[in-house]
């Protein structure tokens, strides 16, 4: 109980001193005096969270230095220690320089492995014990301190072949789904095991991948080469029964790696399954028994982005310190969050540490680490991992290309049975539409059309039955047709009501001007997380390249859902002003002048932009009325106060001029 006491009254003081200006620096000096007393300090005995901790600063001060700076600044600690006047002061602090180094050699030897700059620090310094005749402390340093089992930073596990055929292993059949389980699981605990910890820095840092990111561009190479590798594996087969078999045999291994606790290839499988062009072959699900469909929808739920992915945390904080490979993806989600929402220091140009982002850092960090260092229970055989790596390598298909080969395999059919997916329509395409490739109807069956919708605005919309829709009434339709220009331009007579034949004369014209407004400009994008598809509603799942964004208004769908969503595109040329070469030019005026060759459209579009500012320059005559009125209600005050002193002050006088009544004169 006083032992326990004395570290709870040593825990409370140093909280006591981790004030809100500690620095880096600081939190260095006080590790150092723990290696004072201990040789291994290792992490704190208390539970509470130490910042100075060894474990805790060697991981998190990467964030901030390099490890090039962090070994300068051991070694200038060590070089001062000269100076300490008591002998036992001075070789307390070169041992306890040492052994910091020696610690961060033992416990982090990937940071020497990776900067060949840090073991040239390293040899620096035993140059500096070696000048100073500190004999035993060279010795010290000059033991064999990296454990045999180094971080592996080989070649890649990938082959470097790249071929562009679906093509999946001729010994796949021989593969159970545990077997494909293990594998996946081997391979992606290497690529996971050997990202170093800048390069989640730098993404963090960074929120995307860089030439700097080589590890983990490696690992998002890997996720999409599953994904790929299996809807190639489903696809490459002629029959439905043999598709429904390795769908099923995925679905399996699915639960293998939900069981192993590989997250980020159970995402990437599910990916697969999940793909556009494995979900359209209805005919083979129907085939597919309903409850390993079931089991599919189980674990894909699993990942749903609900409560920021709270499913799928709540497994992972249960592992309590089990094997698991995260999320990539979700990993370095959490790590850009953490960087983007607190700063690294208190306040600009100071070197104050922000201890909140500090300990958040230290709980994402070294739950990585701890992932990273925890190797899983499986002995994986090296044939079945050479024909899996290679699959893998060779099954590098585009979105297109395996659409393509999905309606090969099961064209278009009008009576399929609903599996889930939504059958392909037999109209045309929206984006056919848009850019006028659709087959034109006639001009009898578009005003046939055109006259139905109309009249059910007016029967809706006309509440007085006037035939015409007055400005209020238009309001209301606007709200309801979002592509419906101005009133002004539809008041053609500016009588101030749109009668029945304006509003149809509007319509008609509207077919061809509105194809504009729907073109989109659309470019594949990386997204963080898991978006929302503007058209499906489904979720974008992968790393990299998820779907494709609108450069113009940002709209986002997946790359097969492209041709078919109906969203507003909000770009807008600019309005161009022109004016008659008869009238001189009027260098303070903001006219708008029609240009008569000008298209409906563009009219359209200045009108609209005319009235915009209109609207604009009322609010700001308003404001400044308000203002102004304001400004003479203060005036009348001050007005009316100095009326009552002015006349306060005269009747003070004249009473004080006054002459006595009954003096004689």
């Amino acid at each position: 109980m006083q032992a326990a006491h004395s570290a709870m009254t040593t825990l409370e003081r140093m909280h006591h001193e981790m004030s809100d200006e500690t620095t880096l620096l600081d939190l260095l000096r006080r590790m150092l005096l723990k290696f004072e007393r201990d040789e291994s300090p290792g992490m704190s005995a208390v539970a509470e969270f130490d910042p100075a901790s060894p474990d805790v600063y060697f991981l998190v001060v990467k964030w901030y230095w390099t490890v090039e700076y962090l070994s300068q600044q051991l070694t200038d600690m060590y070089i001062a220690s000269r100076n300490i006047p008591d002998a036992s002061s001075c070789a307390s602090r070169k041992w306890a320089v040492a052994r910091a180094f020696r610690y961060w050699q033992q416990n982090f030897p990937e940071d020497f492995t990776l900067v060949p700059e840090l073991q040239a620090k390293l040899l620096a310094l035993q140059q500096v014990m070696k000048d100073g005749n500190d004999v035993d402390l060279l010795e010290y340093m000059n033991q064999d301190t990296l454990p045999e089992e180094t971080w592996n930073l080989g070649g890649s596990v990938l082959p470097n072949g790249q071929l562009r055929r679906p093509s999946g292993s001729l010994s796949f059949d021989c593969c159970s789904a545990e077997d494909i389980a293990v594998m996946l699981c081997a391979i992606d605990y290497k690529l996971f095991r050997r990202v170093p910890f800048c390069e989640f820095c730098i993404y963090a840092h960074t929120a995307r991948p860089t030439k700097d990111t080589l590890r983990i561009d490696e690992c998002i190479q890997f996720f999409n080469g599953v994904t790929n590798w299996v809807v190639c594996n489903i696809l490459r087969e002629m029959t439905m029964a043999k598709r429904a078999e390795i769908i099923v045999k995925f679905v399996e291994a699915t639960r293998y790696l939900f069981n192993l606790h590989s997250y980020n290839t159970m995402l990437a499988v599910l990916g697969g399954l999940n793909h556009f062009s494995v979900r359209r072959l209805l005919q083979t699900w129907n085939v597919v028994d309903k409850s390993k469909k079931e089991d599919l929808n189980t674990w894909t739920n699993f990942f749903s982005s609900h409560m920021n992915y709270s499913a799928y945390r709540h497994a992972v904080t249960q592992l309590d310190g089990a094997f698991c490979i995260p999320v990539i993806g979700i990993a370095l989600k959490d790590m850009v969050a953490v960087d983007t929402q607190a700063r690294d220091f208190t306040n600009t140009g100071s070197t104050a540490i922000n201890m909140v982002k500090y300990r958040k850092l230290s709980t994402i960090l070294s739950g990585t680490r701890r992932q990273q260092l925890t190797a899983p229970a499986i002995q994986p055989e090296m044939d079945h991992l050479r024909i899996i790596r290679a699959a893998i390598s060779q099954s590098q298909m585009d979105d297109d290309a395996l659409e393509e080969l999905s309606f090969t395999r099961e064209p278009k059919q009008k009576d399929a049975v609903n599996n889930g997916v939504k059958p392909e329509s037999d109209l045309p395409k929206f984006s056919e539409w848009v850019s006028g490739q659709a087959t034109q109807l006639d001009t009898q069956t578009i005003t046939s059309h055109v006259k139905l919708m109309v009249d059910a605005v007016f029967k809706v919309y006309d509440k007085d039955q006037s035939g015409s829709l007055s400005l209020k009434e238009f309001q209301s339709v606007s709200s309801n047709f979002p592509f419906i220009q101005c009133f002004s331009v539809l008041d053609q007579d500016n009588d101030g009501q749109i009668s029945y034949d304006e509003m149809l004369t509007y319509f008609l014209s509207a077919n061809s001007s509105l194809r504009e407004r729907f073109k989109h400009n659309f470019v594949e994008h990386t997204f963080i997380g898991t978006p929302a598809c503007d058209h499906c509603k489904g979720m974008m799942k992968g790393i990299v390249k998820q779907g494709v964004r609108c450069k113009d208004c940002s709209v986002t769908c997946h790359k097969y859902c492209k041709d078919y969503i109906v969203v507003d595109c909000s770009k807008r040329k600019k309005t161009v002003k022109k004016r008659p070469e008869s009238m001189p030019l009027d260098a303070g005026s903001d006219v708008y002048y029609e240009d008569s060759t000008a298209s409906l459209k563009e009219r359209l579009e200045r009108a609209e932009a005319a009235r915009d500012a209109l609207s604009a320059e009322n609010a700001q005559l308003h404001a400044r009325l308000s203002e102004a009125n304001s400004r003479i209600q203060q005036l009348s005050a001050h007005v009316a106060m100095m009326r009552q002193h002015t006349i306060g002050f005269i009747l003070e006088q004249m009473n004080t001029l006054s002459p006595d009544m009954g003096t004689e004169v």
